[in-house]
C-alpha cells in the first residue's frame, strides 16, 4: 500500500523560499503597509470628490551660494526661468529659446532672491513666459527639470488651487481666458515631466495632486480642452507609476471616469475616458512594480461598463469605443482572473462571440474568450463548444486574426486539455507547421507557441507522428526569438519530447539532430537569462541533453 503524504493547510509552501527570506523582509513588509494604507484611505474617503483648500505657499529657490551658475544643472534651469519671468514682469523682452545661451543662465543667487516668483499672483504675461518656458526647454533639459522638486510642488500648487480661482468665473472674457490657458498648458507640462520622472518625483506628483483631479474634471467640466488635458494626465499617471495608478483609483479618479463615459453624448470624451480606464487596469500587470489591483476598484468598475456596452446610444457607444471596453474586460481578467466567472455570469462569452462576425472588434473578442471561455461557469454550461472552436477555425482564412486565434487555441488547451485536445488532429498541427516555414513572425511565433503547447500534452504516439525536422527547426528558431514566454513553452516541449520518446530506438537520431540545430548551445544561453523560470527550466533540459548525448 502506498503511502501519500498531504501537506496540513495553513502550513507555508515550502517550495517558496520567500517566505523565509529575511533579506526580503523590508520589501514585503513596505508592500503589505501600501495594501493597507490603500484600503484605509479607500475607506475613509469613500470615493468623494475632494477640493483642497486655497495655499498661498511661494516656491523660492533653495540654494544660497552667490557664485555663477553654469547650465549644466537642473537649479540653473529654474534660476534662469525665473529670471525670464522677472524680466517679464518688469516690461523687458520676453527671451526666445534661441537667446537662451550658456551666458543668459550666468545668474547671481541674489538677484533671483530678490523678486521671489509666486505663480499665483503674478501677472498673466509671467505666468505664460514661465510655462512656455519649460516647454520649449523641455526637449533639450527634460530629465534635469522633471527631477527639481521646486518645478514639481509649482506645478501641483498652481493646479491645486486653480479650482479656486476667481477668474474661472469670472465674466470677463480676458481673465477667464488667460486662466485657462494656462491650466490647459500646465496640465500638458505636467504629464510630460510625470512621465520622465524619478519614482521619488513621481510619488510627490501623485500625493499633490490625487486628490484635485476630481475637483479639477468638475471644474472644467464645460471645458472639453482642458478636460481632455485632465484625463490624459491621469492615463499618464497610471501608465508610468503603480504608486500613482493606487492614488487615483484610492481617490475615485476610475468611477468618475466611468460616469463621464457613460453619460457623455460626445464620443470623442467617452473614448479618451475608455482609453484612461485602459490606461489604469493594464498597468496593473505591465508596469515593473507590479502590485496587485485592489478587488474593490475592479468591482466598480464591472457594471458601469457593462451599462455603457449594452447602452442604445448609438453615437458615443460606437465600433471603436466598444472595442476599448473590449479590451478593458480583458485587462480586468489579467488584474484578477478571480472575476471571469462574475464576467460569465453577466453574458460577456455571449456578446464576445457576438462580436466576432465584426471585423472591427473581432481581434479583441478572440482576446477577450480566451480568457473566459476557460472558466468554471462556461465549461460547465457547454460554452466552450466544438461549436465554437469550429467558428475560430473558419476564422483562420482571415489574415488579419490569425495570430490571435492561435492564441485563443493555446489558451483552451493549456487551460483545460482534456476537453479541447482531442479537437485537433495532428494533420492540423502538421499543417501549421508547413504554414510557418514562410508566415509572418507574428503569425509563426503565436502558432509555434500553440504547437509547444500542444506538444507539451501530446502522447509518444502523437510526438512519434510530429517529430520531424521542420519541427526541430522551427523550435531552435523560437529559443532565439527574444520573448521569454515563447522560449519558456518551447523549451518545455523540447523537455516533454526527451521524457516521452527516450525509449525510442531512434532516439539518438533524435539528440543528435538537437545538436545538429544548436539547441543546445542556444540552451546554454537561456541559462545565462534573467528571467529566473526560463533559466531554470533550460539548465535542466541542457543537462538531460547532456547526459543522454553522452550515453
Amino acid at each position: 500500500m502506498a503511502l501519500t503524504l498531504t501537506r496540513k493547510q495553513g502550513v507555508l509552501p515550502l517550495h517558496n523560499k520567500d517566505n523565509f527570506d529575511l533579506s526580503k523582509y523590508h520589501e514585503r513588509f513596505e508592500q503589505e503597509r501600501s495594501q493597507r494604507t490603500l484600503q484605509l484611505r479607500r475607506i475613509s474617503i469613500g470615493h468623494q470628490i475632494f477640493l483642497l483648500p486655497r495655499q498661498t505657499r511661494r516656491w523660492t529657490c533653495s540654494t544660497n551660494s552667490n557664485s555663477l551658475q553654469t547650465l549644466a544643472t537642473p537649479e540653473n534651469v529654474f534660476i534662469a526661468l525665473q529670471s525670464v519671468l522677472n524680466s517679464t514682469s518688469s516690461g523687458q523682452e520676453i527671451l526666445s529659446l534661441e537667446k537662451l545661451e550658456m551666458t543668459d543662465f550666468n545668474f547671481t543667487i541674489n538677484e533671483v532672491n530678490e523678486n521671489h516668483f509666486n505663480i499665483q499672483n503674478s501677472s498673466f504675461e509671467s505666468k505664460v513666459a514661465f510655462l512656455q518656458s519649460l516647454s520649449e526647454l523641455a526637449q533639450a533639459y527634460l530629465h534635469h527639470i522633471s527631477e527639481h522638486e521646486e518645478i514639481c510642488e509649482l506645478l501641483c500648487d498652481f493646479l491645486s488651487n486653480c479650482i479656486y480661482d476667481d477668474n474661472i468665473s469670472s465674466n470677463s472674457a480676458g481673465p477667464r481666458t488667460q486662466m485657462l490657458f494656462l491650466v490647459d498648458l500646465a496640465l500638458n507640462i505636467t504629464s510630460l515631466f510625470f512621465a520622465a520622472a524619478s519614482e521619488k518625483i513621481k510619488t510627490m506628483y501623485a500625493d499633490n495632486l490625487a486628490f484635485s483631479l476630481n475637483g479639477l474634471i468638475e471644474t472644467f467640466s464645460m471645458n472639453q480642452k482642458i478636460t481632455f488635458s485632465i484625463i490624459q494626465l491621469i492615463q499618464t499617471f497610471a501608465e508610468n507609476s503603480t504608486y500613482a495608478r493606487n492614488s487615483i483609483t484610492c481617490v475615485g479618479v476610475h468611477s468618475t471616469l466611468l460616469e463621464i463615459a457613460k453619460t457623455s453624448t460626445d464620443p470623442d470624451l467617452t473614448e479618451i475616458c475608455l482609453y484612461a480606464i485602459l490606461a489604469i487596469y493594464t498597468s496593473s500587470w505591465e508596469h515593473a512594480n507590479f502590485e496587485e489591483i485592489d478587488a474593490t476598484v475592479i468591482e466598480d468598475t464591472i457594471c458601469p461598463l457593462f451599462e455603457i456596452l449594452t447602452s442604445k446610444n448609438d453615437i458615443t457607444i460606437n465600433v471603436h469605443n466598444i472595442c476599448i471596453i473590449i479590451q478593458i474586460f480583458t485587462a480586468l481578467t489579467v488584474a484578477r482572473p478571480s472575476i471571469i466567472d462574475v464576467l460569465y455570469s453577466k453574458g460577456i462569452c455571449q456578446l464576445a462571440a457576438e462580436f466576432l462576425s465584426n471585423p472591427s472588434l473581432c481581434k479583441a473578442a478572440i482576446h477577450l474568450l480566451a480568457r473566459t471561455v476557460i472558466s468554471n461557469s462556461s465549461i460547465e454550461n457547454g460554452f466552450l463548444s466544438p461549436n465554437l472552436l469550429s467558428t475560430m477555425m473558419q476564422l483562420l482564412n482571415n489574415p488579419d486574426v490569425i495570430p490571435d486565434v492561435y492564441y485563443f487555441f493555446s489558451m483552451v488547451i493549456e487551460s483545460v486539455p482534456n476537453i479541447v485536445k482531442n479537437f485537433f488532429s495532428l494533420d492540423f498541427i502538421k499543417a501549421t507547421l508547413e504554414m510557418c516555414q514562410n508566415a509572418p513572425l507574428e503569425v509563426k511565433k503565436e502558432s509555434i507557441y500553440f504547437v509547444a503547447t500542444y506538444v507539451i500534452f501530446a502522447s509518444s504516439e502523437e510526438l512519434h507522428q510530429l517529430l520531424n525536422d521542420e519541427m526541430i527547426s522551427l523550435f531552435d528558431e523560437m529559443l532565439c526569438s527574444g520573448v521569454d514566454s515563447i522560449a519558456l513553452r518551447t523549451v518545455d516541449a523540447l523537455l516533454n519530447i526527451i521524457l516521452k520518446l527516450s525509449q525510442e530506438q531512434n532516439f539518438q537520431e533524435i539528440i543528435s539532430h538537437f545538436a545538429e540545430y544548436e539547441i543546445y548551445d542556444h540552451l546554454l544561453n537561456l541559462v545565462e537569462h534573467d528571467h529566473d523560470i526560463l533559466s531554470k527550466h533550460a539548465a535542466s533540459l541542457s543537462f538531460k541533453i547532456e547526459s543522454l548525448m553522452g550515453q
